[in-house]
């Protein structure tokens, strides 16, 4: 079949997402394009330079004033001495972004200062220790209805939020003790 070039960007893009996700934390693709052994066919490939195999050094965590250092740290997939892998530190962005207490998360590599270690750097902005919402409904059954919910994300001191138990309730409805008498 043909392939044009959008087609020769996804497979040079996979094979980097590949090579980065098994130590390799800056490769580079550069597709060629040569011409065929006839006048209608071209020989189409993909350079690969992978640069220097990594495992990750150190993490700084930066932004993290009530979230512990050792809990940022356990929720990522990524430690010291782990093979780099940029999946890793995009699901440990997305892990950290899971916790309540964490509003905005990045896992970064830094730029690479030695050939066989790449630091990592973990940045955070903090939720709002407290979150306060409501809401406010109809029903014909049971009239105008209010719903009142608090949670405080580190009261005990963890990213284990504590909510109290709350329900909807009536704030007014029809009345259901009067009578018709005739």
């Amino acid at each position: 079949g043909r392939l044009g070039e959008r087609e020769l960007q996804d497979i040079a893009d996979k094979v980097l997402s590949w090579v980065a996700n098994r130590g390799y934390p800056g490769p580079q693709a550069e597709i060629r394009l040569d011409p065929g052994p006839d006048s209608l066919t071209s020989v189409a490939s993909v350079e690969l330079t992978t640069g220097p195999w990594a495992r990750v050094g150190t993490i700084s965590v930066d932004g993290a004033d009530r979230v512990d250092r050792q809990t940022v740290l356990h929720q990522m997939l990524i430690h010291t001495g782990d093979p780099y892998s940029a999946r890793a530190l995009d699901e440990s962005s997305r892990e950290l972004r899971d916790l309540k207490l964490v509003r905005f998360a990045l896992v970064e590599a830094l730029p690479q200062e030695s050939d066989s270690v790449v630091d990592v750097r973990v940045r955070l902005t903090e939720a709002s220790p407290r979150l306060i919402a409501g809401q406010a409904g109809f029903s014909d059954a049971s009239g105008v209805l209010g719903e009142i919910d608090w949670e405080h994300r580190d009261l005990l001191g963890g990213p284990a939020p504590c909510r109290p138990l709350s329900r909807r309730r009536p704030v007014s409805g029809p009345s259901r003790t009067s009578r018709r008498r005739s």
